[in-house]
C-alpha cells in the first residue's frame, strides 16, 4: 500500500520540476533584462551626449576636419569649393 506522503510527493514531482524550469528561466530572463537596461543607459548616455555638441557646436569634437562647416563643403584643405560629391562621381 502507498502511503499518503508517498502519493502527495508522487504528485508535486511534476509541479517541483517545472517550477525549477521556471525559475530558472525567470533568472535567464533577469540576466537580459539588465543587459537591456545597461545598453539602453549607456545609448542614452550618448544620444545626450549628441545633443549637447549639436547645441553648441564650437565645444564639438571636429570630427571632420576638412569640412567646413560653416559652408558645407569639403574644399578647405585643398582650395576646392565644390561639394564633395561632385568631386567624388565627377571625377
Amino acid at each position: 500500500m502507498v502511503s499518503p506522503a508517498e502519493l502527495v510527493r508522487e504528485r508535486l514531482t511534476p509541479f517541483v520540476e517545472d517550477l525549477g524550469r521556471v525559475r530558472e528561466e525567470l533568472g535567464a530572463e533577469r540576466v537580459r533584462r539588465e543587459q537591456a537596461e545597461r545598453e539602453r543607459d549607456e545609448l542614452r548616455r550618448e544620444l545626450e551626449t549628441l545633443r549637447e555638441a549639436r547645441e553648441s557646436p564650437e565645444t564639438a569634437p571636429d570630427l571632420h576636419p576638412g569640412v567646413d562647416h560653416q559652408r558645407g563643403d569639403a574644399g578647405r584643405e585643398t582650395g576646392e569649393s565644390r561639394p564633395w560629391w561632385r568631386r567624388f562621381f565627377k571625377g
